[in-house]
């Protein structure tokens, strides 16, 4: 398994505009951090479907006992970081979970509003979040002009339909990576 591609192009056109491409992965982290869509003070989540990186993560991050649930009787690491979130933190995460759901929701369609109208306004290339089976929780959405940029044009046009929006630069960055960590999931 691999992950789509190993960095992040991004260019800039106009000076206000910077378009990253898509990158999909097999794993993912998720932060319960301020901010967050659910919040429970601290702690994180990496999810995977990768059997040999998430061997690693255990056997590196996790309390013996665990390594030895997971990883089996003969295999432990007495030097693991034994990272787990506190039981407080995993209570209030667990008391608020289905709540913060139902707001990652309502945010979700609000932005999928903003999304069909830019589309349906034609001043940026389409995105195909819904075709491609993509469910963003939108920290920040990204569109690439279409032909001229037109950062006036658009904010009116959203106006229109009373949806308040800023365009801002985007503060993209090449992500270095190493081709041996890499070539471990391919």
């Amino acid at each position: 398994m691999g992950c789509g591609t190993s960095q992040i192009p991004a260019r800039a056109s106009a000076g206000i505009d910077l378009v990253c491409q898509l990158v999909l992965a097999y794993q993912i982290v998720v932060l319960f951090t301020a901010g967050k869509t659910l919040f429970a003070g601290e702690g994180g989540a990496i999810v995977t479907d990768n059997k040999e990186l998430y061997e690693k993560l255990v056997y590196v991050c996790q309390h013996p006992d665990r390594q030895r649930r997971d990883l089996g009787f003969g295999l432990e690491n007495q030097f693991g970081l034994n990272g787990r979130i506190h039981p407080l933190a995993a209570v209030i995460a667990n008391a608020t979970f289905e709540s913060s759901l139902a707001e990652l929701r309502v945010h979700q369609a609000d932005r999928m509003a903003v999304v069909d109208a830019s589309n349906w306004i034609g001043l940026t290339i389409p995105i195909q979040f819904e075709a491609k089976g993509i469910l963003s929780t939108f920290f920040s959405l990204t569109a690439e002009w279409q032909g001229q940029t037109e950062p006036e044009g658009l904010i009116a046009a959203l106006e229109e339909r009373e949806m308040r929006m800023s365009i801002s630069a985007l503060p993209c960055s090449w992500i270095p990576t190493q081709a041996v960590f890499i070539a471990q999931y391919e």
